[in-house]
Formats: structure tokens, sequence, C-alpha cells
């Protein structure tokens, strides 16, 4: 196209088929005076509905081109109002045409495309994630699952850098079921971008994927055969760790499902496992924003506590765990110098689900029972001797220690006593020492010989 005067190609299509929003020349006049008019509410962001689910809704698609010889590619979604597509195009006729040097090309109306239910929703948390998002969504794109049966859900956490611009170039990578981006303010945490992509979630499947992961390329497709084949709501596929160790389940690696609950789950509560969509809607408990640190132990735990069928995916390399550096600075939230009171909160969760369960009575009530001695002996052997070998120095070794020692005596250590291992009951020995010195001691110990025992599973 070349044109001595500056050009408008405005064409309507469905909400949800939209290009990157970038305003220039007169465009911005053009919404200004569709603003005054108050035909409608334009907002140059994702859109708020899906295909299809407001008749009326016309998102339109302005092409401005620059001067001869130049052919413009920028482009600004006007998203309009439900209004009906004749009194639209009217409308956009006449404002175009009060505006000197625009032409009318054309106006279509949006097509109502039939659209099935995804098969799967993978739901991506960012922030501040330029460094590794390409790598992550790449590994969605180069999955041997069909990508028109898969939905993409990602919510960006307030990233200033160039997260968001990277994310939309996969709009159109590959014909994806659906493929949306939301973006939120800084929460600092990712349990609301979960959430929202929980509730967005088309998908009978949902699983979580964080931007500094990425993914084998078979681990969707064998996770979903297994979820069909054990009719499981959880399937957990086998980690990779990339400096950094594994969550893997231990000793029941040559379980394919299992309807009764293995002690061996508790040593993989992260979330970055498939669910059924409406099992995990159903649990009673979303992710808590107040919780910075380990916000996945209590909905894993819940979902522990009420699958009836769990099965793992152990022949495929399903997830690349990794522990990149932010690039603010901040470092990755496992590893951050949080107070003891921050780190261990995500604790009163984790026993309030546990404490629900027992309060239900009958067999879910004897199986918290078993969870709760189970976690205990998880907590003390592998997650708060690292946490103590993470601190800086033995005053904050000490102060984590009382803390823990704390809720110990709230949420029944002592009373599990009987089925905590060894190395458990020295750990929790050890955390009522004022020493942090002493404490650091016990804890590398108790956590090599975890380790040792680990190998020999």
């Amino acid at each position: 196209m070349h044109h001595s005067d500056p050009l408008i190609l405005l064409s309507a299509e469905p909400c949800g088929v939209l290009a990157d929003h970038r305003v220039v020349g007169r465009d911005d006049d053009l919404c200004q005076f569709l603003h005054c008019r108050q035909l409608g509410e334009f907002e140059l962001q994702e859109p708020a509905v899906e295909p299809g689910e407001w008749p009326g809704v016309l998102v339109c698609h302005a092409l401005a081109a620059g001067p001869a010889g130049h052919d413009g590619d920028d482009r600004v979604c006007l998203h309009l109002a439900p209004l009906s597509v004749d009194l639209v195009s009217s409308v956009l006729r006449t404002a175009v045409y009060r505006e000197p040097g625009y032409r009318l090309v054309s106006v279509r109306p949006p097509v109502r495309p039939t659209l099935k239910r995804p098969l799967l929703t993978v739901g991506v948390t960012s922030y501040h994630s330029a460094s590794t998002i390409t790598r992550c969504l790449q590994s969605v794109v180069d999955q041997s699952l069909d990508a028109s049966r898969t939905e993409v859900v990602v919510v960006d956490d307030g990233s200033t850098d160039q997260t968001l611009s990277l994310v939309r170039g996969f709009r159109r990578s590959v014909p994806w079921a659906r493929f949306t981006v939301l973006s939120q303010r800084n929460t600092g945490n990712a349990s609301t971008g979960r959430n929202r992509i929980l509730d967005s979630a088309r998908g009978k499947y949902v699983f979580f994927l964080d931007a500094d992961d990425y993914l084998g390329p078979q681990a969707l497709e064998a996770m979903i055969r297994s979820a069909r084949r054990h009719s499981s709501e959880v399937v957990i596929g086998r980690y990779v760790g990339v400096e950094r160790s594994a969550p893997n389940v231990l000793g029941a690696e040559h379980f394919p499902a299992r309807q009764e609950y293995h002690t061996g789950w508790l040593n993989s509560l992260h979330v970055q496992k498939l669910f059924r969509a409406d099992f995990l809607r159903g649990l009673g408990y979303r992710f808590n924003p107040q919780l910075n640190y380990a916000n996945d132990h209590p909905m894993m735990l819940q979902a522990f506590l009420h699958a009836q069928r769990v099965s793992l995916v152990n022949s495929v390399d399903c997830y690349f765990l990794t522990l990149a550096e932010q690039p603010t600075g901040q470092g990755h939230v496992s590893r951050a110098e949080l107070s003891p009171a921050e780190q261990l909160r995500f604790l009163h969760d984790c026993f309030g689900v546990i404490a629900l369960a027992r309060g239900q009575g009958g067999r879910s009530a004897e199986l918290a029972g078993r969870v709760r001695a189970d976690y205990w002996n998880r907590l003390l052997k592998l997650h708060l001797p690292v946490l103590v070998l993470r601190k800086s120095d033995d005053a904050a070794a000490a102060e984590l220690g009382a803390a823990a020692a704390n809720l110990a005596e709230i949420y029944g250590a002592q009373t599990s006593r009987a089925r905590l291992t060894g190395p458990a009951k020295k750990m929790l020995q050890a955390l009522g020492t004022d020493s942090g010195a002493q404490l650091r001691q016990v804890a590398a110990q108790v956590r090599q010989q975890a380790s040792r025992d680990a190998v020999q599973l």
C-alpha cells in the first residue's frame, strides 16, 4: 500500500484476537473522539471477554500507513462496548471522515467461531522473566501434544521489563486453542496469578508452569495419557533439577498409579503437576496471596488428602526446575532472607488443611493423622535444615529455630513423635537450643543423612 495521505484500515475481529498495541500518529485522536462521543469504552489492554462470548463486541484493528513509499505496520486496538455492528460501522465512518487525512477502508463484523473446550490449560506465572520466558513458552510450543488442544494463560505480576512483549510474540506461533495474557499489579508472589489461572482455565486439565522453568517435549502428552489411563486427579511428572535438587516422589517410582496415599508423595509438594481442573476447584482451598514462600505446600497437601487416585510419570523427563536469579537482584524467592515469621507462615495453612481433614472423621481423619506425622518428618529432615543452613549467621539461625520450635509445639510435632525418624527427632530437639552454631551443625548432619537415605531408596 502506497498512499500520500495517512490511512486507517479498520477491521473488526472477535475479542481475544489482538495484535500488539502501539498507538501512533492520529490514532490517538480517533480513540479520543470515540471516547468523547460516549460510544463505548476503549482500552489498550487485554479484552475482558472471550471470543464469541458477547455477540455485539468489536475489536477494531487500525493500521496506520506512513508517508508515500512507506508501508506502516503499527497497530492500535479499540475495544468497544457492546454495540450493533451497523451502528459501530456508521459511527466509525463518521469519525473517520471528520478527521482530515483519514479514509475508512473496511469494517467487518465479528466472526462467531465454533470453539471446542481445550483439553489442557497451561498456566504460566511470570515476573521480570525476560531472560527465561522465551525458553519457557518455546518448551510449550515444542510439545508433542497437539497445540490446538492446548490453552495457554500467562499471568504477569507487573513486570516492567520486556516480559509481556516477548509473551505476546507467542500468540500466533502455533494454532493454540486459546492464548490469553493477563497483567496485574505486582503482588510479590505467585498465588494471585495461580488463582486467576484456575479461575479462567477452560481445559479439562490444568498444569502450572513457572516462567523460569521449562518442559520436556513429551511431558504434557505423557501426563495426560496417564491421567486418562488411571482416571487420576493428580499426575506427578518426573522432575529434573537444573543446578538444584529435584523434588521427585521417593519410594513409589515403580507404582504408576495409587488409590492409597503414599508417604513419598510429600517429597513432591511443588505445584507444577497435572491436575483435573474440576477436582482442584472443588477442594475448597485457594492459593494464599499472603504466602511469599512455599505457597504450594498447602494446596498440594489438600490435593493429596482428597485425591482418589494419583499417578506418576517416570519414563519421561517432564519438568525442568531451575534456580534462576531474578534480574532485579532479589534472587529466587525460596532463597530470600525473609523473617522467620514470614518464612514459616505457610505452616499455618498446611496444618490448618490437615486439621480440617481430621475434623471430617472416618477415613479422612485417619489419613490426616498419617499425613501430619509424615509432613513433620519431611519438615524436620529436609525443609527446616535447609532453611537453617541458608541463614547468613548464627543469630539468624537461632531466631528461625525458636520460631520453628514454637510451631512444632502448636501443631503436634511432639504428639507425632512416635512416628518420627531418628534424624527428625534429632532436629526437633535441636530447635530448642539457644545456640545458632549448634543448630546449624545438627541441621547439616540431618541434611546429609537425608541425602544418603534418598540415594539408598
